[in-house]
């Protein structure tokens, strides 16, 4: 939950994810943030369009631009 929320609110984050997630999930392993392989497997499998969908609800609620 933390990392979505970080995911969400990062766009530096969100898109070294996009890049290269396992790296990326590996990197939040070495933050204090460590993954079961599930998690990891469904973070990777969802990567887009999930993330840049609910960023985009998130910035219209906000009223923020894209």
């Amino acid at each position: 939950e933390i990392l979505i929320d970080e995911l969400m609110g990062d766009e530096e984050l969100r898109l070294a994810f996009l890049r290269s997630p396992y790296r990326t999930l590996q990197a939040g392993a070495e933050w204090g943030m460590p993954l079961t392989d599930n998690e990891r497997q469904a973070l990777c499998a969802s990567r887009y369009p999930v993330l840049e969908l609910v960023t985009e609800a998130i910035r219209d609620r906000q009223g923020l631009a894209a």
